[in-house]
């Protein structure tokens, strides 16, 4: 990540105000990430007034997932949530 899209810490504070949402990732039958669910969550969050959307070990699931599936899903979250 270049310098120029970081943020400060003040701008983060700034931007934690109002309802904030823990991610639960949502799982298809045969272990992968069910994307789509994912997606809907955000969405349905977005929608209902949130301007945080968190990736969290316990609601997200990250402690059971390999690195590149942290890695993908994060990326995920970012781009759907409009960075």
């Amino acid at each position: 990540m270049s310098n120029r899209h970081r943020k400060s810490i003040d701008d983060i504070k700034a931007q934690l105000d109002g309802p904030v949402m823990s991610i639960p990732t949502s799982f298809l039958a045969d272990g992968s990430i069910d994307y789509d669910g994912v997606a809907n969550v955000i969405e349905v969050g977005i929608a209902s007034g949130t301007r945080v959307s968190l990736l969290t070990i316990g609601d997200s699931q990250l402690a059971f997932m390999r690195d590149q599936e942290v890695a993908d899903i994060t990326r995920f979250v970012v781009d759907r949530a409009g960075g």
